[in-house]
């Protein structure tokens, strides 16, 4: 039969031809390229081996918190009930202490806010008397005992001259009566005195030794009694400056409730120490109750510290002087980055809702963790800012440090084969 090539065939010979040859052909490779090849796989194999047993990473855990004067907020808490008349600072006011915060009103405008203004007032003026008569009394009670304490010193000092006489008179009649008994026994061994005079005179020299003795022990219980006498005036002293300035502290404080009485019954919160005014929480109008928290001052020049609330957990296996990162939460730590800093101390016990500042709150009960920090600052293009008193923050916790291979067998098994303490932990950058 006769066959003609195919104008058109369906599959070009070339790939024929390659699909006949191609599969199931034994490669071939130069042995250098061999050797090289075997090489490098063995030694990818021992890089990974290597980074299973050796590599460490470290668990980290983070924590919410804030940032706090080193020695606390100086809170600032309405003595009494009231309503807010006047606030004068707003959040981050600079005051000095003594400056005035707000000003509270404690009347109320009914019928009977008048007649009870005025008992209140009388009340006061009473107050006041009393509270003066009280400092009065307190230094008069301080001037008899002092004055008693002169007079009893000054009737030793007259003592301790006399005794002192005493014993001058004693010990030169003393030296005259052994002289006396010297020369009768040098007379009693030559037979010109009896031994009954020499023992008489034997006996008159102890009596008088003994008599001596006795004022030197008077004299010693004299200047007892004097030191006794100068550190009960130094007492005196100290016990009158307290009671005094307790004293002046009560009529002080008559006179301001008197003060606010005659105002209308409106008195002024007032700072304590010089710094900025943080975390206003009142306006005009508001009602405000005794003993409530109403703004707080950071002291002025007292560095800040980081204040970050952790599970138990957590706190079981960080110790103080491990080096954690601190994220602020107002300043993007992709751009102003991290600052560094180290554990002070970790709490004992859960934090109670008095612990927490101000409106910050907790989910669970959860443990105080202070972090010193390493700078007050942040930076970014050569603009420096200082870290605000109050700032929400975050920080980074190092737990645990395991190797590669222990977090990829982690699952298959309850606990890892080797853990680094958190203590030895190093944070990572």
């Amino acid at each position: 039969m006769n066959t003609t090539p195919d104008s058109q065939p369906l599959l070009r010979q070339e790939a024929l031809a390659a699909g006949e040859n191609g599969f199931g052909r034994p490669v071939t490779l130069p042995l250098r390229a061999a050797r090289l090849t075997s090489l490098a796989i063995a030694a990818m194999l021992l890089l990974v081996v290597a980074a299973l047993l050796f590599v460490w990473f470290p668990k980290i855990e983070s924590a919410e918190g804030y940032l706090l004067p080193s020695g606390g907020f100086t809170r600032v808490v309405a003595p009494r009930d009231g309503i807010v008349t006047e606030v004068r600072v707003t959040e981050g006011t600079e005051v000095r202490a003594g400056a005035g915060i707000a000003n509270v009103r404690m009347d109320t405008h009914s019928s009977q806010g008048t007649a009870a203004l005025g008992i209140r007032l009388e009340d006061s003026e009473k107050a006041v008397d009393l509270a003066r008569l009280r400092t009065s009394a307190v230094q008069s009670t301080h001037q008899i005992r002092m004055a008693q304490n002169a007079a009893d010193r000054l009737d030793l000092e007259r003592q301790s001259v006399l005794l002192e006489e005493t014993i001058r008179i004693h010990a030169e009649r003393l030296d005259r009566m052994k002289s006396t008994l010297a020369d009768q026994e040098r007379l009693q061994k030559e037979g010109f005195v009896a031994a009954g005079a020499l023992r008489e005179t034997e006996l008159r020299v102890l009596e008088m030794a003994q008599a001596l003795n006795e004022k030197k022990r008077e004299r010693q219980s004299l200047v007892a009694r004097l030191e006794g006498l100068s550190v009960e005036r130094q007492r005196l002293a100290a016990t009158n400056e307290v009671e005094l300035a307790q004293a002046r502290e009560s009529q002080l404080g008559a006179e301001s409730r008197r003060n606010e009485t005659r105002l209308g019954g409106e008195y002024a919160l007032v700072a304590s120490v010089d710094g900025a005014v943080t975390n206003v929480a009142m306006s005009v109008g508001d009602p405000v109750s005794t003993g409530q928290l109403v703004a707080a001052i950071v002291p002025a020049g007292v560095p800040l510290i980081a204040e970050a609330w952790v599970t138990s957990a957590v706190a079981s296996r960080i110790r103080p002087g491990t080096r954690v990162n601190v994220k602020i939460n107002a300043f993007p730590y992709q751009t102003f980055g991290i600052i560094k800093g180290v554990i002070r101390s970790v709490g004992a016990v859960p934090a109670t809702p008095n612990d927490l500042p101000f409106n910050f709150k907790l989910n669970e009960p959860k443990i105080r963790v202070r972090i010193g920090l390493d700078r007050q600052t942040m930076s970014h293009g050569g603009e420096v800012v200082r870290l605000p008193a109050g700032a929400l923050m975050s920080a980074d916790f190092i737990v645990e440090d395991r190797r590669l291979l222990d977090w990829m067998l982690a699952p298959l098994r309850a606990s890892p084969m080797d853990v680094r303490p958190a203590a030895l932990a190093t944070p990572a950058s």
